[in-house]
């Protein structure tokens, strides 16, 4: 290959940065207009803005004219968009004319008005382009740098022409740096995006690029079916600027493909598109592929001729490497040729060149450095005002953060003063509630007392009653056993003349006793006496179980407080028969000679 990769690798780089320059799409409104117009309000300023974009100028002169008359209004009339898309485009005019210092400063003071006002899309075209300016100066990592930042932004507002124009320079570049896979990735990326928005001519470029990662890995069937639809969709557009472009890639990849007639058709229609759109830029290394194609043929004459013009338009365009390496080609020619002198001349041409190469190379280090550190300079300053942005942005939410602490307090406290006031009255209130239902509870419990009292009294009247009743049954049962006593006795005195009386007195004593111990009266005193008494029959024979019945009666005519005398009226029995009665009932309930009897019977 007449070139080698490295050169080859930068060529396409620029080709793309060339294709992406020429047709520069600003999605972020740019507005503009002819030199002399008056600009009255922010409309004339988009206006004004997008002539300029559309190239309505007759030279780049007056489209910075333009520019300028938009970057005085807009400071006048304090409209910070219009200043920094003014700013944008003056940058992308220097841009244009590889004044890439110049480029840098417009653009760094673009970023900086978007940055401090929040201009996300024109932030993210200015991070871009000054990428693409430190990659032309060949800083790849700042470059990189700058395109993954405006990529996020992009991303962020999903600006979809954005993100398919940095996604193809980035596939690009890692296409260059054999980083194949991550590049395929990339390239993927933004044709889909293209694709979504239906931007031909850069689909064209997204396949373009394509065509070289197929070149680059060897997929030369895949890499001719692109380049092929790439020139035809190129004609079809009759896009005369890239055509050479895409011709002079057909000629390099029939010649990577072993196929110099088809390589050479193609090197050949890249020369003549070339030529008819009086662009030189590409015509040494064309020139220079060209002959080596030739040379391969063995065609001596036909290659140093084409290598001859390779070096005439090298030095036309300054390409010194180029020249170099198509005046190496032209000594091997010439050594073929036995032209010794025209060898040492071309070797004392090839060292002035690489001499003055180095230096240039030097130079640009120096002008590379020097770049970097204005750039440094800038980033430090634009870092300090973010940090002082920040600083201020962190005092204001501070501020508000206290304010809110305070307010926050405030309504706390004045809520906790209510509550406890409110909490003050409620108790204050329960308090006087709990002294009315106490006052009440009183009365009631007064009321019930009397109530109670009442009923005590009651109950007392009903006691004295039923003892009054019982004490009136016990002595109708005292004067009626009397009565009957006193007839037994007279029936007993009664002669008893025939057996017939005999018979009839004995049968009249024997009702009469029989009417004295099976008295009604007698029931009803019993059953008078245990309701009045509250069991006393069960509870006496519980405790003593020993009592008689005759005896536990005995003690109920006791417990009435009924003298002996009554009681032996009652129970029809002696005065000694009593006493015998008390002596027995004393000995089962085994009480002691000096206890009352009567008081012991009381309690139950």
């Amino acid at each position: 290959m007449y070139y080698p990769k490295q050169l080859f690798s930068y060529l396409f780089i620029i080709s793309v940065l060339i294709f992406s320059c020429i047709h520069n799409n600003d999605s972020g409104n740019a507005d503009i207009t002819r030199s002399g117009s008056v600009i009255t309000d922010t409309s004339d300023i988009s206006k004004l803005i997008q002539r300029v974009e559309r190239k309505e100028y007759p030279n780049t002169d007056s489209a910075r004219k333009i520019l300028k008359n938009v970057e005085e209004w807009s400071v006048k009339n304090g409209y910070g968009q219009g200043l920094a898309k003014s700013l944008f485009w003056e940058g992308n005019l220097l841009h244009r004319e590889n004044k890439y210092n110049e480029a840098l400063e417009y653009y760094s003071k673009a970023l900086d008005i978007s940055t401090r006002q929040n201009f996300i899309l024109l932030k993210a075209n200015c991070l871009e382009r000054m990428a693409s300016v430190h990659l032309a100066n060949n800083d790849i990592d700042l470059a990189l740098k700058l395109y993954f930042e405006s990529l996020l932004l992009f991303e962020r507002i999903n600006n979809t022409r954005g993100i398919a124009k940095v996604n193809n320079i980035i596939g690009s570049y890692y296409t260059a740096q054999d980083n194949f896979d991550t590049a395929r990735s990339y390239l993927n990326r933004a044709l889909e995006m293209n694709m979504k928005i239906g931007d031909t001519f850069n689909m064209i470029e997204n396949q373009g690029n394509l065509g070289h990662l197929y070149v680059q890995t060897g997929e030369f069937e895949k890499a001719e079916k692109i380049f092929l639809s790439v020139a035809a969709a190129i004609l079809k557009m009759k896009d005369k600027v890239n055509l050479p472009v895409t011709y002079y890639n057909l000629g390099t990849l029939y010649q990577k493909m072993n196929r110099p007639p088809k390589a050479l058709e193609y090197m050949r229609k890249a020369i003549l598109t070339a030529e008819e759109n009086h662009d030189i830029s590409l015509l040494p290394t064309i020139y220079g592929n060209t002959g080596e194609i030739f040379l391969e043929l063995g065609k001596k004459d036909s290659a140093s001729n084409y290598l001859q013009k390779s070096v005439d338009y090298s030095r036309k365009t300054g390409e010194k490497e180029t020249e170099i390496q198509a005046m190496t080609l032209l000594i091997n020619i010439d050594s073929l040729n036995r032209k010794y002198l025209d060898v040492i001349t071309k070797l004392q041409i090839i060292n002035a060149l690489k001499d003055s190469v180095l230096s240039k190379e030097l130079k640009n280090n120096q002008q590379t450095i020097i770049l970097r550190y204005e750039n440094q300079k800038k980033q430090n300053l634009i870092e300090i005002q973010g940090l002082t942005l920040m600083l201020q942005k962190r005092e204001r939410w501070t501020y508000i953060l206290l304010l809110v602490i305070v307010t926050t307090l405030i309504i706390f406290l004045s809520y906790l003063l209510i509550k406890r006031k409110h909490d003050f009255l409620r108790i204050n209130q329960i308090r006087e509630q709990e002294k009315l239902i106490q006052q009440i509870e009183l009365e009631r419990l007064q009321k019930t007392e009397e109530v109670n009292s009442l009923q005590l009294e009651k109950i007392n009247q009903s006691v004295q009653e039923k003892e009054k009743e019982l004490l009136s049954i016990a002595l109708r049962i005292d004067q009626k056993n009397e009565l009957l006593q006193f007839i037994h006795k007279k029936i007993k005195d009664l002669p008893q003349e025939t057996t017939e009386a005999s018979t009839v007195i004995q049968d009249l004593e024997t009702s009469i006793q029989h009417k004295i111990k099976e008295s009604k009266d007698i029931g009803l005193f019993n059953e008078r006496f245990s309701a009045l008494s509250h069991d006393f029959f069960g509870i006496l024979r519980t405790t003593h179980p020993e009592l008689t019945r005759t005896e536990v009666k005995f003690c109920a005519y006791l417990r009435l407080n009924l003298s002996s005398a009554q009681i032996s009226a009652i129970l029809n029995i002696s005065p000694e028969g009593i006493k015998k009665n008390r002596h027995r009932i004393r000995k089962n309930l085994n009480l002691p000679q000096e206890s009352s009897l009567e008081d012991y019977i009381s309690r139950f």
